[in-house]
């Protein structure tokens, strides 16, 4: 058998298949957007005993694409709100980061019960 004629069908197989992954990839690249995610650490609703000690667990943010999750940059989170324990309610405490114009929020609910 001719090694040309084996040559010629493979390198064009190799040239097609470079090309589509080249396409392809591009193409992901360019339909991926970017958002801002964050993410409260611990329970969204807390429940906390009356005149006891809260410590509010934070959250974590990220700005991160949409297709490729795999990208991610690690943003500051800024906190709002506080919880008084010497009162009985509920407290809103709101998670905000922000980066390139894209913004997210996330909220905790912190409940001060007195169960005695």
């Amino acid at each position: 058998m001719n090694k040309q004629l084996i040559k010629k069908p493979l390198t064009k197989f190799l040239i097609f298949i470079t090309i589509l992954f080249l396409f392809s990839a591009t193409l992901v690249v360019l339909l991926n957007k970017w958002e801002v995610v964050i993410e409260v650490n611990g329970d969204q609703t807390t429940l906390v005993e009356y005149k006891s000690n809260y410590e509010d667990q934070g959250a974590v943010a990220y700005k991160q694409g949409t297709i490729l999750t795999f990208l991610r940059e690690k943003l500051e989170v800024k906190s709002k709100g506080t919880v008084d324990t010497s009162k009985l309610g509920s407290y809103k405490i709101e998670y905000t980061a922000e980066k390139d114009g894209l913004k997210a929020t996330q909220e905790r609910t912190v409940v001060v019960q007195d169960t005695t």
